[in-house]
């Protein structure tokens, strides 16, 4: 069985990366565009690309950026979701059901049991 060895060098790198563009975004945006940047534990490159597809579509629209207090909770905290894009539920956030978020930062305080985390959403 013979390997391609591009797809070889990917599964032997430090981190496994892959590259997203979207034209439409370069564009508006041009060089002020959002670059991110995720380590995962994804083992495939397929995985890897559509969630990188999905990270795309969501800035695909008019953004706006919110601050929230949440609670640090059983996860381990708000830290880890730092670049990524994911779903934030909860009636005192007025996302009841369900908002697709980027958090942009995140400070968390053990000392409290509270982050304070930056988002985009979509508008």
């Amino acid at each position: 069985m013979s390997v391609d060895p591009l797809f070889a060098q990917w599964l032997q790198d430090e981190a496994r990366w892959t590259l997203r563009e979207s034209a439409t975004i370069t564009a508006r945006w041009g060089e002020s565009a959002i670059v991110t940047e995720r380590v995962t534990s994804m083992a495939f490159l397929a995985d890897a690309q559509d969630e990188a597809d999905r990270q795309l579509a969501f800035m695909g629209g008019p953004l706006v950026e919110d601050q929230h207090i949440l609670s640090i909770g059983a996860e381990g905290g708000w830290v880890q979701y730092i670049g990524q894009v994911i779903t934030l539920t909860g009636a005192d956030l007025d996302y009841d059901a369900g908002v697709e978020v980027f958090v942009l930062s995140a400070e968390d305080d053990r000392a409290t049991g509270l982050s304070t985390v930056v988002v985009l959403r979509r508008l």
